[in-house]
């Protein structure tokens, strides 16, 4: 996520570019929130970001934002949600409380 952010940022010629990480705890969850102001997703894209294989890149895989996603959903019983902000856009990591914990058993 945060290589695809700079990608955009440099791609696009971004002048004050921004990649921000934010850390907090909301409720039961940790939350991670990954923003940037590359510009955004366009809504064509958006539904397919998280598919294997698909890729707005020339030389890209496709396989980056699909493994986060299940790393994240399926072996840390999360969630990965992303939507488009003023000037790019912000991912947001939810981890249930206690899977920081139990990671450092």
């Amino acid at each position: 996520m945060i290589h695809n952010a700079m990608m955009a940022i440099v791609a696009r010629s971004v002048q004050n570019a921004k990649i921000e990480i934010i850390i907090k705890r909301a409720k039961n969850n940790l939350q991670i929130e990954i923003v940037d102001n590359g510009g955004g997703i366009s809504k064509e894209d958006m539904p397919k970001i998280f598919n294997p294989y698909f890729t707005t890149k020339d030389k890209g895989s496709g396989i980056g934002l699909y493994m986060s996603k299940v790393i994240i959903e399926s072996h840390m019983n999360g969630l990965l949600a992303v939507k488009n902000i003023k000037d790019g856009v912000k991912f947001t990591i939810m981890l249930k409380k206690g899977y920081e914990d139990a990671s450092n058993s």
